[in-house]
């Protein structure tokens, strides 16, 4: 599972309180590189998830992605959304039935620009 959080901050930099609720949301799981599902969800208390089951090879890796729809409420990603996980860091960390859970916490920074 992924997590995404949203922090809001205004053309000072200074964090603000904006509510997302009801923007959407693209959450891209990647497996080397190529799209391999696409979650569509709505924030809810500036925080949305997905949900994904993946087995890695030897060299092989998969990245979250997330893209923040630009303008809604006038706020704008400062930083992409993305966490990667390679095969080499899941296998030093799997339990004894061979799996490892893995639930990257994503965090957004976006800006609010009021003056144009």
């Amino acid at each position: 599972m992924v997590a995404v959080s949203f922090t809001v901050v205004d053309e000072a930099y200074t964090p603000i309180n904006v509510s997302l609720v009801g923007a959407t949301v693209y959450i891209k799981v990647l497996k080397n590189g190529a799209n391999r599902v696409i979650f569509e969800r709505i924030v809810q208390n500036n925080l949305c998830q997905a949900t994904d089951s993946v087995e890695l090879q030897r060299g092989e890796w998969i990245e979250c992605l997330v893209d923040f729809p630009s303008g809604f409420r006038d706020c704008y990603p400062l930083t992409n959304g993305s966490a990667l996980l390679t095969w080499e860091t899941a296998t030093t960390q799997m339990n004894l039935a061979g799996v490892y859970n893995w639930y990257p916490h994503i965090s957004m920074t976006l800006m609010q620009r009021l003056s144009q």
